[in-house]
């Protein structure tokens, strides 16, 4: 039934959003390479077995394809969860939902300027309501609401999130996206494993409350494997101008649980703000229909 899938889409993007949150309730307890080591890990033993039965075997993969996924391991999948486990370390999870709904805009900006698209007024308007977002946290927020390495590090994560998404578009003509993210995330395990190692040793794992395990299990199982399984299974199901609007779930979910996973306190800029990005986001999804219909 239809609505089954819109509401495959909808679950999806919250399961996305709610990943910015989570990291900064994780990274208060762990070491940020710690705890993104263990997100990625259990993704990769739920992810995996799902690809396999979907028919994934190595030896479809060429050179080319090895290479794209390379990157993709080592940028969308480590390079993201890096960035964004250290940059909310630093700022609110409010801040940080800002900074990542600025993705869209972002990707569709990257487009033009990497893959040759069509630049179009729509394109450029979202990458401005975007940037006036982030541009509104930082003149309206204190010091605590903008730390400008942690906002650098949460922006290069929204950049990492392009790349995967620009890179694995060719990939994704081979394979579908549930087996793409799948060997993406094991490629990348163990990049995580060689640099984590070391800050583990330092872990006192017996201090680990159970509300950071819970919260560990919510950021890999439900917002990369579940989360990726979810949305995936609706989009195969839909044209791409029908999926893109749901997209706008994401910034809105994460601000909503960093007001109740982090007891993070309203204001009348994070309204304006994610209302920025909002807009940007519409304009990304009405670019889209006017290019594919």
């Amino acid at each position: 039934m239809r609505w089954l899938v819109y509401a495959a889409l909808a679950t999806g993007m919250i399961l996305f959003g709610s990943a910015t949150p989570i990291a900064r309730f994780v990274t208060q307890d762990l070491p940020p390479l710690v705890a993104s080591a263990l997100r990625v890990l259990l993704a990769a033993v739920l992810l995996y077995p799902l690809a396999v039965r979907h028919g994934f075997r190595w030896r479809q993969m060429d050179r080319g394809d090895m290479v794209r996924a390379g990157i993709l391991a080592a940028v969308g999948i480590y390079g993201f969860t890096v960035m964004l486990a250290y940059g909310m370390q630093r700022v609110p999870g409010v801040s940080g939902s800002i900074v990542m709904g600025t993705t869209p805009a972002v990707t569709a900006i990257a487009a033009v300027w990497f893959l040759g698209e069509r630049s179009t007024w729509r394109r450029w308007a979202a990458i401005v309501f975007a940037v006036a977002g982030v541009v509104l946290m930082r003149i309206t927020g204190t010091r605590a609401h903008f730390d400008l390495l942690g906002v650098s590090l949460v922006f290069g994560a929204v950049m990492a999130e392009a790349t995967y998404t620009l890179v694995g578009k060719r990939l994704m003509e081979r394979f579908d996206p549930l087996m793409t993210t799948a060997v993406a995330t094991v490629l990348s395990v163990p990049l995580f494993l060689a640099t984590a190692a070391f800050p583990a040793i330092g872990v006192d794992w017996s201090g680990v409350s159970s509300s950071v395990w819970l919260a560990v299990a919510a950021w890999g199982a439900g917002t990369l494997a579940l989360g990726s399984y979810i949305w995936y299974r609706g989009v195969d199901q839909v044209p791409g101008h029908v999926a893109a609007p749901f997209m706008g779930l994401m910034p809105v979910s994460a601000l909503v649980i960093s007001y109740w996973l982090l007891g993070e306190d309203p204001a009348w800029w994070h309204a304006v703000g994610m209302g920025l990005i909002l807009i940007g986001i519409a304009l990304v999804v009405w670019d889209h229909r006017k290019q594919h219909g």
